[in-house]
Formats: structure tokens, sequence, C-alpha cells
């Protein structure tokens, strides 16, 4: 359903000038949410998110009216980004990223470190931490997140 939604949203984000960076469901206390996250070079602002609120809600209500009955967030992904995608991971390369694998590696799951690179085919990223150097499928990694870099 998911990639089904995405292929169907990106190129209407992308006439907006927007990228569709991901898109979640949620539940919360009972109630479902869809969250669209988009992005652009420069940023993201509350009038892009409005008008890409306007055109998903549009495509919704035609194509989805079954999901068209959640409520609907639309935001960036944020400092924090997820990182789910292959383009993902390419764009971020040299960022420092944390990690949760669904397996241990050596008795850990989380880590923390420099994402430096990604090979495709094979979809692995190398993982530089203080204590060593990991190659990790993209397959294992249960969840991936920029660590923010705040520079005063």
């Amino acid at each position: 359903m998911i990639t089904t939604l995405e292929n169907m949203l990106a190129p209407a984000l992308t006439v907006l000038g927007l990228e569709l960076a991901y898109v979640k469901f949620t539940t919360e206390c009972g109630r479902k949410t869809l969250c669209i996250y988009i992005d652009k070079p420069g940023g993201v602002t509350v009038d892009d998110c409005t008008r890409a609120n306007r055109q998903v809600r549009a495509i919704l209500e035609a194509e989805f009216p079954e999901i068209s009955e959640h409520d609907l967030e639309v935001s960036s992904p944020g400092l924090n980004r997820q990182l789910i995608t292959v383009k993902h991971y390419e764009q971020f390369k040299g960022s420092n990223i944390k990690v949760s694998l669904h397996h241990a590696i050596e008795g850990q799951k989380n880590f923390k470190g420099v994402l430096a690179d990604i090979v495709t085919p094979g979809n692995q990223i190398t993982l530089i931490t203080d204590q060593k150097t990991l190659k990790i499928k993209l397959e294992d990694i249960e969840k991936a997140n920029l660590i923010p870099e705040l520079r005063f």
C-alpha cells in the first residue's frame, strides 16, 4: 500500500517543487494517521506543507477513499530525519547517523557513527564508529536516523 501511495504522490508533489521523502502510517490512541514527509532544497516551509496537504488530500479522496478517512499529517523529515531508501543513504553519505538493527552484531544492536559509504547492488552501508568499521545490509537495519549537527 505504501509503495502504491508513494508512486502516486511523488509526481504530484514534484509538480509543486517538492520531493516525497517517505510515507508512514501510525496509530495512536485509536486514531489512524497518514504521515507524509516532504523535502526540498533550502528546507520546507509551512506554505509548502499546506500546498502538499491540499494536493495529497485531493488524491486520497479520488483514489483512496478508505485512506482519506485517516488523519493527514504533512511535514518535513526534520533534523533527525529517518533514512529509509538507498537514495536517502546516498544523499547523506559522510553524515553522523544512529542505526538500530534487527539482530545484534557482537551483542550490540544500536550504533552511532559516520555513514562512510553505501554500496549497490547489495544495498550495504559502511558505518565507521569510534570502535570499529561495520558493513551492514539495509535489510538488517530496523531504523536509521541522522544525528543533528547543531552549530552556533
